[in-house]
């Protein structure tokens, strides 16, 4: 989610040269039998939704899933929104049933009714309140109190089921189904409109940002990028499930029959990987560009790892490193005097490759703020290209 031979992480300034392994699919313990049907991981802790039952591990995968929340229905989504450190899960399913955490640890789920005798196939939150869901009886339900109240937003998705929900902030939302229909709001769901050129179902939709998207589905990958979006084929002959990115350039897609997908060019082509199974695959997650996992049928659960990537720094650079980190939640704060005001700030990670570019050509004066809240915790690397070269600050990020 196979990798180019190099990425130059800043042109001509010397910064970084990434050489990237492949990476390894391998099937870890599972605590059911049952499907799988979503997992989040946050730092060392791991939640795990396999319909009947959500499991959590402390420290995963050190530590086996053990059950934290069980039901007599079936919940097929699973939605967490990590703000500050604080979590916030919600996962809905059949009967209008679903289940909500009562605490911010995420570990302390109750049971949540959203109303009439619909099977809810998927919810998301863009904040800790404002939430979306929807399913079997294709319409928009809404709740604006975390989860605690839903009702019907008026509004019909579909007219035939709803697959999946995406939102990038309160305003702006995407839906999949299997009319086949990809459409998008502006108005926080009030209003509709077709976006794509789509020939089959969509099963899911992620965006990394507001710029940078992705859609996948029975026969077709889309990618969002530059104000539009751009269809390719489904080249695996299988149905995808779920895609996620870590970065812009970065990620990967998983479906039927085992099947995982990775890009590195923002989606614009792909590459099979060998997941070593040939169960269905319902989910697939990443924490970095070297850790991810996926989950499927028959309790299957796969970690992918690619060990750290060759890195070679010119040593002009690497004698620049501060000895020190800064810490920093949230947002990456920077003088503006950097290199006498950098044109471009570049985020590495802790093996050398690129997760963040931001150009700052626009700003002239005040501090530099860069939101880091998406990123992992962990050792990283500023690269800041200005008027009088590179220069590398080392900083970790605790989110």
């Amino acid at each position: 989610m196979r990798k180019p031979t190099a990425i130059i992480l800043i042109s001509l300034a010397g910064i970084a040269t990434c050489f990237a392994r492949p990476g390894v699919w391998t099937a870890l313990p599972s605590p059911t039998t049952a499907t799988l049907y979503r997992i989040y991981v946050s730092g060392s802790e791991a939640w795990l939704n396999s319909g009947r039952n959500i499991y959590y591990s402390s420290n995963y995968p050190a530590t086996q899933f053990s059950s934290i929340y069980a039901c007599d229905n079936v919940l097929g989504d699973m939605f967490f929104v990590n703000q500050g450190g604080s979590k916030h899960g919600w996962a809905v399913g059949s009967s209008s049933l679903g289940a909500r955490t009562t605490d911010t640890t995420g570990t302390a789920w109750t049971r949540m009714l959203l109303g009439g005798t619909n099977t809810y196939t998927c919810v998301a939150f863009p904040t800790t309140l404002l939430g979306f869901a929807s399913g079997t009886d294709k319409r928009l339900h809404k709740t604006v109190d975390g989860g605690l109240n839903w009702f019907d937003a008026g509004v019909q998705l579909s007219n035939s089921n709803v697959n999946t929900l995406f939102f990038t902030d309160s305003s702006t939302g995407y839906v999949g189904t299997p009319d086949p229909r990809l459409a998008k709001t502006t108005d926080g769901g009030a209003t509709w409109f077709d976006v794509g050129e789509i020939t089959g179902s969509i099963n899911d939709i992620y965006f990394c940002d507001s710029a940078h998207g992705w859609a996948v589905g029975d026969m077709d990958v889309l990618y969002y990028s530059s104000g539009s979006w751009s269809l390719l084929g489904n080249p695996s002959g299988h149905s995808l499930s779920s895609v996620f990115f870590v970065t812009a350039s970065e990620g990967w897609t998983a479906g039927h029959g085992g099947t995982i997908l990775h890009s590195a060019d923002g989606g614009a082509s792909w590459t099979a990987e060998s997941s070593g199974t040939s169960e269905n695959l319902y989910d697939v997650f990443f924490t970095s560009p070297t850790n991810g996992y996926a989950v499927g049928h028959q309790g299957t659960i796969l970690r992918y790892t690619r060990t750290g990537d060759v890195e070679e720094r010119p040593m002009k650079d690497a004698s620049r490193m501060t000895p020190n980190a800064t810490i920093v939640r949230g947002v990456l704060r920077l003088p503006s005097d950097i290199s006498h005001l950098p044109s471009e700030i570049v985020l590495l990670d802790a093996s050398g490759c690129v997760v963040l570019t931001r150009p700052l050509d626009h700003l002239t004066a005040g501090p530099l703020s860069v939101d880091v809240s998406h990123l992992p915790s962990g050792v990283y690397f500023v690269g800041e290209k200005g008027s009088r070269g590179a220069g590398v600050r080392k900083i970790v990020i605790q989110n």
